[in-house]
């Protein structure tokens, strides 16, 4: 009886051990760090959607897009990009440009100056930049085989809108409606694509309730109807306290443009996530309930350090994240400039500070990259 209780006993841990070994770890493996482009090519082998979450104006990581799209790989197992930096309604402008058609600078232009958000479209020369690499790396593909990328930004037409509440009834759409272009021109089509917005897009987030915020993101929405859909990849972008940014990469020690995963549950999230280096908000005017406010700054503090995300994109140390240049047009086009001023009254219903227009800013070397 012994002995068969004994060799139950060892059955019964043998299988235990084995079944163990099938079974998903409990907790997070170590991170792994990999080549920032392989590792975005290969989270499409388990997500149709690859959020790359945007620091609006990073040059560094606008480069990266680049790199990405001009890798052989990407064309062929992924080939659709959808940006937040394009209105909607000029796609058919976008698509012959990108199709190798001569467009004239006046006709493409539109696709970045009329977008309902006033950034990252309108100012920097780095977004407009992408579309002329895409360009290049289609002429040198067969057309089924061209990147196409989507402009999913709702249509407005700006010469109609006089008032913030008209403004306002489109952008409180945005949401919504780049859902829909990636549902319906994605996945209900079977295709994949790397998705590039603002890295907030891609995580719900507790708003006070008297900003009257729209309550889901891009992401919520999306996966409502397509579950897991997306492998979400946050951009390191330093941190806003002094000397945080220094302590963190002297720690990890990390080669330029890597991508890190997993984040969670390792003993990077509390790298990540140190007590000291989150930055108190200031009580907005009029305040808002301290426990809202505490929410959203927590919340905050987790979508810029990047540790809901599933990876960790590291581009460079954050001395050495530039601002991209911003789009000479802007002050080269009086009518443009002009134009521009009107849609800042209508949004904000006050004058676009002088200091926004010193050239001196732009004529120096490049700027270093900021949080705004």
């Amino acid at each position: 009886m012994l002995h068969r209780t004994r060799f139950t006993s060892t059955i019964a841990a043998l299988l235990s051990t084995f079944l163990y070994t099938l079974a998903p770890v409990s907790h997070a493996a170590e991170p792994v760090v990999r080549p920032a482009v392989d590792g975005i090519i290969e989270a499409f082998a388990t997500h149709p959607l690859v959020g790359l979450g945007e620091l609006h104006m990073l040059a560094n990581e606008l480069n990266f897009y680049t790199l990405v799209v001009r890798d052989p790989r990407f064309a062929a197992k992924v080939g659709n990009v959808v940006v937040e930096f394009g209105g909607s309604q000029h796609q058919d402008i976008l698509d012959r440009y990108l199709n190798g058609e001569n467009v004239p600078y006046a006709e493409l232009s539109k696709v970045w100056r009329n977008t309902v958000a006033p950034d990252p479209t309108l100012e920097g020369v780095g977004y407009q930049t992408f579309f002329a690499v895409v360009r290049a790396v289609n002429l040198s593909l067969a057309p089924d085989l061209r990147i196409r990328v989507l402009l999913s930004e709702p249509p407005i037409e700006w010469s109609a809108i006089h008032t913030k509440e008209e403004w306002q009834r489109i952008y409180d759409q945005r949401g919504e409606h780049a859902a829909k272009v990636i549902v319906r021109e994605i996945l209900d089509r079977g295709k994949k694509a790397l998705v590039i917005y603002g890295t907030a897009h891609f995580y719900s987030i507790p708003w006070p309730v008297s900003w009257q915020e729209p309550a889901a993101g891009l992401a919520e929405i999306v996966e409502r109807s397509h579950p897991n859909a997306f492998y979400r990849v946050a951009p390191y972008g330093g941190y806003k306290v002094p000397g945080c940014s220094a302590a963190l990469e002297a720690q990890m020690k990390w080669p330029k443009r890597v991508l890190i995963s997993p984040i969670r549950g390792t003993a990077l999230e509390a790298a990540l996530m140190r007590p000291e280096c989150m930055q108190k908000m200031e009580q907005p005017k009029p305040a808002i309930p301290a426990e809202e406010l505490a929410r959203f700054e927590k919340r905050s503090y987790e979508i810029d350090t990047g540790v809901l995300a599933d990876a960790l994109l590291y581009i460079a140390p954050a001395e050495d994240l530039k601002r991209t240049p911003q789009d000479p047009a802007i002050w080269m086009d009086p009518d443009y400039d002009r134009e521009l001023h009107r849609r800042y009254l209508i949004r904000r219903g006050e004058p676009l500070h002088p200091l926004i227009d010193d050239l001196r800013f732009y004529a120096m070397p490049p700027q270093p990259w900021t949080w705004q």
